[in-house]
């Protein structure tokens, strides 16, 4: 009888800590984009520069195993990014704008008390592409180039996040893998390449 009763015991405690543990949670993410153009070939008279954006949506994980999850984010990005032209011919700089609907999936490892680090894909979608051009003879100009870029650019993503009770800081790189901009002519072998460094804090419910 005693025997039963601990066999027992042990079944009741095995279901128990099954049932507390979230196969399933969900948060959301807000946090910073820092991003830039790289474009293809150099040229002695341009320099891409950093542009400061930002970034907010959700966040959904699933339990793989002990230390693996499953992360996957809806967000919305807005991205902006510089050229600066010297000598110029007829604009010193370019402010390009992008709003962007991302959805990055990764694999999220743990490591040691609350630092995982996390790699996946992520698609994207190019909403509205927006230039605004400073002009050498002074004033800027805005132009909606939206018909000019892909909509559709998949990427890669990967990065190093850490977790505290609820809150989770996140730093990760994102590099889109394809040509932002369509190709102008047949033999146009420019290429436009955008990467993003991401800095956001999120809350688990």
């Amino acid at each position: 009888m005693k025997q039963v009763f601990i066999i027992l015991s042990a079944i009741f405690i095995t279901k128990a800590t099954v049932a507390q543990k979230k196969v399933f949670s969900f948060g959301m993410k807000a946090g910073a984009n820092i991003s830039k153009v790289a474009i293809l070939p150099l040229l002695p008279n341009r320099t891409e520069q950093y542009g400061v954006g930002f970034h907010a949506g959700g966040v959904m994980q699933m339990q793989l195993i002990d230390k693996l999850i499953l992360q996957v984010e809806p967000l919305y990005n807005l991205q902006h990014t510089l050229l600066k032209f010297n000598p110029s011919t007829n604009a010193s700089e370019i402010n390009l704008t992008l709003h962007q609907i991302s959805l990055p999936v990764l694999f999220s490892y743990a490591l040691y008390q609350g630092i995982r680090v996390n790699a996946g894909l992520s698609a994207n979608y190019n909403l509205y592409f927006n230039q605004r051009v400073t002009m050498d003879i002074g004033g800027d100009r805005d132009f909606n180039i939206t018909d000019e870029i892909v909509r559709f650019q998949p990427g890669i993503t990967g990065g190093v996040s850490y977790a505290l009770k609820r809150v989770i800081i996140d730093a990760r790189y994102n590099r889109m893998l394809n040509n932002l901009y369509k190709k102008r002519a047949p033999g146009d072998m420019t290429e436009y390449h955008l990467g993003t460094f991401q800095v956001s804090v999120g809350c688990m419910f």
